[in-house]
């Protein structure tokens, strides 16, 4: 028991100088879409890609969106302009996704969906 203590007097003592050293990293700037605006846009380009890939109407309600991420298009600069990614998956057949980017200047790109 007295070792157990020990260890766990040692880590907290070692891990007290991590928590002072740490520095925040740069700020996140404001998003130029707000979320609910980006899942707008998204989602229209999904139903256009829905289309084209020809998923039937009776399937659109199994697409969910598993991801909405605000990040910086290189992830060593975060100083380069941020854009949301959200992803689209089919909930029953996981392995399929959609993946769209919504730019600062609302420009949407898609891959398309993809899997199977």
């Amino acid at each position: 028991m007295r070792r157990y203590l020990n260890v766990a007097l040692a880590l907290l003592v070692l891990g007290i100088p991590l928590r002072v050293c740490a520095k925040p990293g740069p700020e996140i700037p404001t998003p130029k879409h707000s979320l609910e605006e980006a899942l707008k846009l998204a989602k229209a380009q999904f139903e256009k890609d829905a289309k084209t890939a020809k998923v039937p109407e009776e399937e659109m309600k199994d697409w969910i969106v598993t991801r909405a991420i605000f990040m910086p298009t290189e992830e060593k600069k975060r100083a380069e302009p941020w854009f949301w990614l959200i992803t689209f998956t089919h909930r029953i057949d996981n392995d399929y996704q959609c993946i769209i980017h919504i730019l600062p200047d609302g420009k949407v790109t898609s891959t398309g969906i993809m899997g199977g």
